[in-house]
């Protein structure tokens, strides 16, 4: 296990920096100023002076990155599926499907109508988090889903998705950078549907909707003196929220300081997690050779645990091209938004790109115990209905953003 996360993290450090400093020479060619009011935001990334070549760079990273995460989900389901019952694959081709008709239309909604629509779809999403506390549906202990007749759904995916698209809206009803009482006014409609989805308990996606949209307010523009302030206030307010959580979030967090302690109660997902992935080597055991799945150690391996499969089955190159496809997906991304004019553009562009990275960095760091044990799956690649819809919506919209 030392032997294969220490190299992987190492060279996958070196290479992101690399790519992120080549980039940031190749789109900004202007010297470094501090702006005047003291604001601290991306507007670097927006000055380039060949926007044809960094467009075009931007689609062949995001296609390239895309590409080999849907030819990764479709093997490694295939891999779960024979130790799954069931027409498990069967469901998931169904569900990529439904993804990909899912961004289809969505490419074709204008940006008008999205602005216009963006506070009803905040509202309902709102709606919908709480009729599940009313009439959700409990399973493994936890109320996160609305059954409807034969489907399934679970709105706080949606909400990954409906929060930034209402963030980027409201900031640009403000002058930029932001007042202090926008910044308090804003940070209150972020917090609103975190507190509900907290409530469920799914604190990943609480997790995850909060940072995606400080990364928004982040990139729009604020000032050294908002960032320390906001930073003291959650220090100072970590005592409390301990006492908030469920006993069960606070053993995963214990387990996560102290893995030996319940290596067969609340550490053992981590526990094995990190037998498979050491156990994997550098090259794997093969694909639908996992021991740890065939003989039922590892549990969740087809949704939350599917890196630990990875990891088992092709070792630290097929990790590694996993890691890369990601890396790529997002830069496309980013590399997209700074080449668009438009303010709601760039930054709901900018959300679906972190949206992306953090739950892809949530779930990988999780599986190999560098963070609590949460519900989050990895983007395409897991297996699940809303997790897919979702991705397939947020490229949608990507596509329909970065056209102009």
């Amino acid at each position: 296990l030392f032997l294969n996360t220490i190299p992987m993290q190492l060279s996958l450090q070196v290479i992101s920096y690399h790519y992120t400093l080549k980039t940031l020479l190749m789109m900004s060619k202007k010297p470094l100023t501090i702006h005047e009011n003291n604001i601290l935001s991306l507007d670097l990334l927006f000055r380039t002076d060949n926007v044809k070549q960094q467009f075009q760079t931007g689609k062949i990273l995001l296609v390239t990155g895309l590409f080999g995460l849907i030819m990764a989900s479709l093997l490694f389901q295939y891999s779960a599926s024979t130790q799954l019952a069931g027409h498990h694959f069967h469901n998931h081709i169904n569900r990529m499907i439904t993804a990909f008709v899912a961004a289809l239309l969505c490419s074709q909604i204008s940006k008008d109508f999205l602005m216009r629509a963006s506070l009803w779809m905040y509202l309902v999403s709102l709606m919908l988090l709480v009729l599940v506390e009313i009439k959700g549906t409990t399973i493994k202990g936890a109320t996160r889903w609305l059954t409807l007749g034969p489907l399934r759904i679970e709105p706080s995916e949606f909400v990954k998705l409906t929060n930034p698209i209402f963030i980027s809206y409201f900031l640009c009803l403000f002058s930029l950078p932001l007042k202090l009482r926008n910044f308090v006014f804003i940070c209150a409609v972020l917090l609103l549907p975190c507190l509900l989805i907290a409530k469920q308990p799914d604190l990943g996606t609480c997790i995850i909707v909060l940072m995606i949209g400080t990364v928004q307010i982040f990139a729009s523009g604020i000032s050294y003196k908002m960032i320390f302030g906001t930073c003291s206030m959650l220090l100072a307010s970590l005592p409390f929220l301990w006492n908030l959580l469920h006993s069960y979030q606070k053993n995963r967090i214990i387990s996560l300081i102290f893995p030996g302690n319940d290596s067969l109660g609340t550490g053992y997902h981590l526990y094995q997690s990190k037998i498979a992935i050491g156990s994997g080597g550098l090259w794997g055991k093969g694909l639908a050779a996992s021991t740890q799945v065939r003989y039922h150690f590892l549990q969740e391996f087809h949704t939350d645990f599917i890196f630990a499969l990875i990891s088992e089955e092709l070792g630290l190159v097929g990790v590694g091209v996993i890691l890369i496809c990601l890396l790529l997906l997002v830069s496309g991304i980013l590399i997209l938004a700074c080449q668009t004019e438009c303010q709601f553009s760039s930054l709901l562009l900018v959300g679906i790109a972190f949206f992306f990275f953090v739950c892809s960095f949530v779930n990988i760091a999780m599986v190999c115990g560098l963070l609590p044990v949460v519900g989050v799956p990895l983007p395409f690649i897991s297996y699940g209905g809303s997790n897919l819809l979702v991705c397939g919506v947020g490229l949608g919209l990507v596509w329909k953003l970065s056209r102009k």
